[in-house]
């Protein structure tokens, strides 16, 4: 498996969960220094992270090396690339389960029913959401858009 193929097939998401790591509002409290406050950004979108306090930076690989590294276990560039692609064939086995409560079909469903129709009735109640769409001559009944106000 090449680099590149690694760096697609495994998010920093997977990484973060597998390391039981939750970023708040995209920040974490860097693990290659002593940090008070949360200074290392995650972007999971584009699979990076950035500590603007001591300015470390980089990608999935790179962050399983700085990880490992900084708990004590020296990693290589090498072995952190393997740990990677073993991350990615055990499909992100988590070594300790999180306390978090899954739901269960149904529920799922039926929350994303109450978020549905909350974004439904966003675009009617803002007008700048309204106005935009009024802009762009799109016809808000005939296509199933909304709007999040931020209240959700």
């Amino acid at each position: 498996m090449e680099i590149t193929e690694i760096k697609e097939r495994l998010s920093l998401s997977e990484v973060l969960q597998y390391y039981n790591l939750e970023p708040k509002n995209s920040m974490l409290k860097c693990f290659m220094h002593d940090d008070k406050t949360a200074s290392l950004q995650v972007n999971v979108e584009k699979n990076f992270y950035k500590c603007h306090a001591c300015g470390k930076t980089g990608d999935v690989i790179q962050f399983i090396e700085d990880y490992e590294t900084s708990t004590g276990s020296v990693l290589s560039k090498h072995e952190a690339i393997k740990k990677a692609q073993s991350l990615i064939r055990s499909e992100i086995s988590t070594p300790q389960k999180t306390n978090s409560v899954l739901m269960n079909e149904q529920e799922r469903i039926q929350f994303l029913e109450k978020v549905y129709l909350s974004f439904r009735k966003g675009i009617f109640n803002c007008v700048p959401a309204k106005d935009y769409v009024k802009s762009r001559a799109l016809q808000v009944e005939d296509l199933e858009i909304g709007f999040n106000s931020g209240q959700l």
